[in-house]
């Protein structure tokens, strides 16, 4: 479900022609989610992750809410780092108890 949600949110911010900064509030449900799983499932023992599967999903979306510099391309960085999030949220499980699942 997890990954759902950040896909949704990915899908949702990639796919219009003409998007604005305000419209990243949308990937705060999702990242707020991603830090209760960390803080309960993978803390606890009850999923294992590995550190680099945790910071492909907490390095782009850092650079996502991050504050804009004075870059010309910073927008097509901000497009990137959400498609990594993106295909992330594709390829790397995320089974929570925060939604019901069970862990394997």
């Amino acid at each position: 479900m997890l990954n759902q949600v950040f896909a949704l949110a990915c899908i949702t911010l990639v796919l219009p022609m003409v998007s604005a900064d305000y419209t990243l509030i949308l990937l705060l449900v999702p990242m707020g989610f991603f830090i209760i799983f960390l803080l309960e499932d993978v803390a606890q023992g009850k999923t294992p992750m590995s550190m680099v599967k945790i910071l492909c999903f907490l390095l782009p979306c850092a650079w996502i809410m991050a504050t804009e510099p004075l870059l010309t391309l910073h927008a097509v960085f901000k497009c990137f780092a959400l498609l990594l999030l993106l295909a992330a949220s594709i390829s790397i499980p995320l089974p929570s108890t925060l939604f019901g699942e069970t862990v394997a």
